[in-house]
């Protein structure tokens, strides 16, 4: 569902279970961007087929709200509207 980083390491959050990885936020970008993932913040990676809503500069996972960086504002709603054209 989205990735957190914390540090040098990630947080994975998925459906059911959560799960610390020794990688980088880059790391992990690299091996699912054709994934339908996107970064949204320096330190977030989301799913997009498991936002809820999108709201100003928020995404909301389920009942997680994520803030949307200001430098990724701009991109991450331009992919929005083009997964949904």
């Amino acid at each position: 569902m989205y990735v957190t980083s914390l540090g040098n390491y990630v947080r994975i959050i998925m459906k059911d279970e959560e799960v610390l990885g020794n990688h980088s936020l880059k790391d992990i970008n690299e091996l699912v961007k054709s994934m339908d993932f996107i970064q949204v913040h320096r330190s977030c990676l989301i799913n997009k087929n498991y936002v809820t809503k999108l709201f100003k500069n928020t995404v909301h996972i389920d009942d997680v709200q994520i803030p949307i960086g200001e430098t990724f504002l701009k991109k991450v709603k331009l992919f929005f509207k083009e997964s949904y054209i």
